[in-house]
């Protein structure tokens, strides 16, 4: 796919076009030699963050002529990874309370042996403990809770 993008000041404005829609809707110029104030546009796919990393904005740059995205991750500050493993913590404890709801739930329509399998899933969960937040896997059954629960 290519892009074309505004230039203003010598500096990109906007979004990238597909270079398709410019030239329909701009079909009275020349394409082939980028009228003035366009530019052709690369875009470069966003990279993968870590658990423990942090997207920078996306900034525009001019590489052999061509405008096209810069992207760049940082690491976390130690007060940003307190943060983020605290909303892991905090994920945990919510999935382990719905879990629990949803037990309350199927109990007023169980079988009696949907009631054991319920009976034993409380107990595995009373008794749940983690130590990476990121990793825990929160007890639920499948076969009497709904998939989304697990």
């Amino acid at each position: 796919m290519s892009f074309f993008i505004k230039i203003k000041d010598g500096f990109p404005t906007g979004h990238p076009y597909f270079e398709e829609n410019v030239r329909d809707a701009l079909s009275h110029l020349d394409w082939d030699n980028v009228p003035e104030g366009w530019a052709r546009f690369k875009t470069v796919e966003q990279p993968q963050v870590g658990t423990f990393q942090v997207l920078n904005p996306c900034a525009f740059e001019q590489i052999d002529g061509v405008w096209q995205h810069v992207w760049s991750v940082r690491e976390m500050t130690l007060d940003e990874k307190a943060v983020r493993v605290n909303q892991e913590h905090d994920a945990v404890r919510i999935k382990v309370q719905y879990v629990y709801a949803e037990v309350e739930k199927k109990r007023h329509t169980a079988t009696a042996e949907e009631h054991e399998k319920l009976d034993i899933l409380v107990a595995r969960l009373n008794v749940f403990t983690y130590d990476d937040p990121f990793t825990a896997k929160v007890p639920a059954d499948t076969v009497i809770l709904p998939p989304a629960v697990t």
